[in-house]
């Protein structure tokens, strides 16, 4: 199945043929192992063999990023930079099955060239977003945003992230644009176009498009922001929530579009999402007004 992230690297060594030390606690944690699946790597393996265990591995590490408990942080970070070692040593190789493998090897490659340090992989990544086969489209997207740097040309993400059909091609798009600009990629053309994919019907492109919007502070999207924090996915209410308190941080004259925003949702949000938005208010407000709506719309609609 086609990598989907919907979302650190430190040094570790590996024995080769032995089982590095992380690969024991993975072993004995509570996520156990992946059924019938080869852990073990070397540098010297063939490459099915190779890519087999990048799979395992890419596939151990999502779980462990995805767990948010601190304990599988530092797992996760071994695992990691297991993978970017091994996977920057045999790059060359690598890039050949993107461009010539079969497509197993072509989507496992373009996943697993997301963690190598070569500079020169990213040309390879972006060309195989024009590959015949839509998994591996998905899988150099997912590649493209665990490389996450500030070169990568935007305009063939956002293509994807406009026309994809699959909604997994769409999340992997709407996370290495997320990426890239959290690196300090621009582009002219990535506002309009996230603003539409907060309409997304696939809730992770829409938290990954607000969250873009607020690293860019977007000035033209408050409206559409607070639209979202009455999105029934909590994921997205959040995202559009931090995404707007990043706009009235980076533009203060937004400070008061937003302030309306927050305060029209606190006024009409369910019990369980009233906190999170007086919370974000009393930020900008630098006061609390706690239940009493009057004082909360006098702020707010008092601004310019």
């Amino acid at each position: 199945m086609p990598t989907v992230l919907a979302t650190a690297v430190v040094g570790c060594s590996s024995t080769g043929d032995q089982y590095s030390e992380h690969e024991r606690d993975l072993a004995n944690s509570d996520l156990g192992r992946i059924p019938n699946a080869e852990v073990i790597i070397s540098s010297d393996q063939p490459i099915g063999q190779f890519l087999a265990a990048i799979d395992v591995r890419i596939q151990l590490w999502m779980t462990l990023k995805a767990s948010g408990k601190a304990k599988d942080d530092r797992r996760r970070e071994s695992l990691e930079a297991e993978i970017q070692r091994f996977v920057s040593v045999r790059a060359d190789e690598l890039v050949f099955e993107l461009e010539s493998g079969p497509l197993r090897n072509r989507w496992i490659a373009a996943a697993g060239l997301g963690f190598a340090r070569d500079e020169e992989v990213l040309g390879p990544l972006l060309a195989a977003l024009g590959d015949s086969n839509r998994d591996v489209v998905g899988q150099a997207l997912f590649g493209l945003g665990i490389r996450a740097d500030a070169d990568t040309p935007l305009d063939p993400l956002l293509e994807e992230l406009r026309s994809a059909f699959e909604g997994y091609v769409r999340v992997n798009a709407a996370y290495a644009i997320y990426r890239v600009a959290r690196a300090g990629g621009r582009d002219a053309d990535v506002g309009p176009a996230l603003r539409r994919a907060l309409l997304d019907s696939e809730a992770p492109v829409r938290v990954q498009a607000a969250r873009t919007l607020g690293v860019i502070v977007d000035s033209d999207a408050v409206d559409d922001l607070g639209g979202l924090l009455s999105d029934p996915v909590d994921m997205v209410f959040l995202s559009a929530l931090d995404a707007l308190s990043a706009l009235a941080v980076g533009d203060i004259s937004l400070e008061g579009p937003v302030a309306r925003e927050l305060v029209t949702a606190l006024d009409e949000a369910p019990t369980t999402r009233r906190e999170f938005l007086r919370r974000e208010a009393a930020k900008l407000a630098r006061n609390d007004y706690g239940g009493d709506m009057k004082y909360w719309r006098r702020w707010a609609f008092g601004l310019p």
